[in-house]
């Protein structure tokens, strides 16, 4: 199977599960529809990425988090079907990456939400199917609407090239058709009247190209993304709602887990945002040891604790299985975090801690939601004991 054809099949799997979560988000979703999806998605997943791959590695970290259903005290339903959209994305990228052609470039899907402005990717006219696959991208893609406040998907408005006939009137069905069938179309440069060109001689044209995506939930809603093509390199030279505005709007929510550390995450998305790798890498693990302090904090209350020096012999590696009853799960099962952390910092370049960071956030996030879930419940069981106690003093029973 030819590498266009994973991603669309991947794009089918990603369509189902968004189905599936707007049934979850309408209150339309049974227990037994959950299981069999994941079931499948797990599946078919597995039997498209080729082992070894990038892809794979990426879908297998993320493996343990394809629950079966949801279970007491993890994500409700629809925050893992979110999770889950998003590991899709990632490994959608990673699948379009090693698309021939388009070695040296990220998906388009990357490329409008990962990638920061001002990266320059230099290439070819032999890449110019990559190029092309950027510029009239046709797909929706899922992001978080800073004006909806919500999730959403947003439908591409772009408008491909004519091909065939003389004046390009027939126009293919989708991007994927113009590179694979055509090697020439009726382009329209920087305003001018549509030419007849090789898409080696197009790409290598000078111009500057405007990508919009409209919400799904209210069309007035939209992003936006200007990229230049200049001197042999493409670049993002503009996008609004910028990548930190993205991503801070739909983190908000970490903000009564994080207090204020809170901060330190807007911190660390914004630089990514801005190139940075490194440094963002620096904030996220400041974020995943104040979870293993705070647990300690916890756990040293009881009187069979380890002493204050004993502990602080023992590295993070043997502090989190101790500190298991006070963890958020994903810690305990993915204890392996911290070193990642730990290694972006004192061994990968700026270029691999770029590359790495939207899974390693995603980790973040889902130690994070585990915390925030386990608030709310106790918060609503505390509310419930009020509430219930009232009524008994109301009434004047016992219960008995």
């Amino acid at each position: 199977m030819s590498l266009e054809q994973v991603v669309l099949e991947l794009n089918e799997l990603k369509n189902a599960h968004r189905d599936l979560l707007e049934r979850c988000k309408r209150g339309a979703l049974a227990e037994r529809d959950v299981s069999t999806h994941f079931d499948a998605q797990r599946e078919s997943i597995a039997s498209l990425l080729k082992e070894g791959t990038r892809a794979f590695e990426v879908y297998t970290q993320h493996k343990p988090t394809w629950r079966a259903e949801p279970k007491p005290g993890r994500f409700t339903t629809c925050e893992s079907l979110t999770k889950h959209l998003a590991v899709l994305d990632l490994i959608i990228a990673e699948v379009e990456r090693n698309m021939p052609g388009g070695a040296e470039f990220p998906g388009p899907r990357a490329y409008f939400l990962e990638t920061p402005i001002y990266h320059r990717f230099p290439f070819q006219r032999s890449d110019a199917k990559a190029i092309l696959r950027i510029e009239f991208f046709d797909r929706a893609l899922d992001a978080y609407c800073t004006q909806c406040s919500a999730d959403s998907v947003f439908k591409s408005e772009v408008e491909l090239p004519g091909v065939g006939s003389r004046y390009g009137g027939a126009r293919p069905d989708t991007v994927e058709a113009l590179v694979s069938e055509f090697s020439t179309a009726f382009f329209e440069v920087n305003g001018f009247a549509r030419t007849e060109m090789s898409f080696g001689d197009y790409v290598a044209m000078e111009r500057t190209f405007t990508n919009r995506f409209v919400c799904s939930r209210d069309s007035q809603h939209d992003l936006v993304f200007i990229s230049r093509v200049t001197d042999g390199e493409l670049l993002k030279i503009g996008q609004y709602p910028s990548l930190a505005d993205l991503e801070a709007t739909r983190l908000a929510k970490y903000r009564k887990v994080l207090g204020s550390q809170y901060t330190e995450l807007t911190m660390a998305v914004g630089l990514a945002a801005h190139g940075v790798g490194v440094g963002s890498f620096v904030y996220l693990r400041r974020i995943f040891e104040r979870q293993i302090a705070a647990a300690y904090a916890e756990a040293k209350k009881e009187p069979t604790w380890p002493s204050d020096d004993e502990w602080d012999r023992k590295r993070v590696v043997e502090k989190i299985p101790l500190l298991s009853a006070y963890l958020p799960e994903f810690v305990v099962q993915n204890a392996n975090v911290y070193g990642i952390l730990s290694k972006a910092i004192h061994s990968l370049s700026e270029e691999e801690c770029k590359q790495h960071f939207k899974p390693v956030l995603l980790a973040i996030e889902m130690v994070l939601d585990q915390e925030l879930e386990r608030r709310e419940k106790a918060a609503k069981v505390a509310a419930a004991q009020n509430a219930i106690a009232k009524v008994r003093q109301q009434i004047g029973g016992t219960g008995k």
